[in-house]
């Protein structure tokens, strides 16, 4: 992804408004959660991915390509019903 700068304002109450198309280019949405890390420079942001969120994800893509079983299947697999 190409570096671009963006201009960003503060309001009288502290919030930032983050430009439309960067939050397009970085897919964030309302409600997500951003990190601001603070450097030398001055400060970075970044959005926060949360982990149980890729195991959901990848979970639903395994279930829909049929890689799964039900929890019934398994314990009758494993010899537990």
């Amino acid at each position: 992804m190409p570096k671009k700068q963006y201009v960003l304002t503060m309001d009288d109450r502290g919030y930032i408004a983050l430009p439309k198309e960067l939050c397009d280019q970085l897919h964030i949405q309302p409600g997500d959660t951003l990190c601001a890390r603070i450097d030398r420079d001055g400060f970075q942001v970044h959005k926060v991915r949360n982990p149980f969120d890729a195991l959901a994800k990848d979970a639903i893509q395994q279930h829909q390509e049929g890689k799964t079983v039900s929890h019934e299947q398994l314990l009758k697999e494993l010899g537990l019903d």
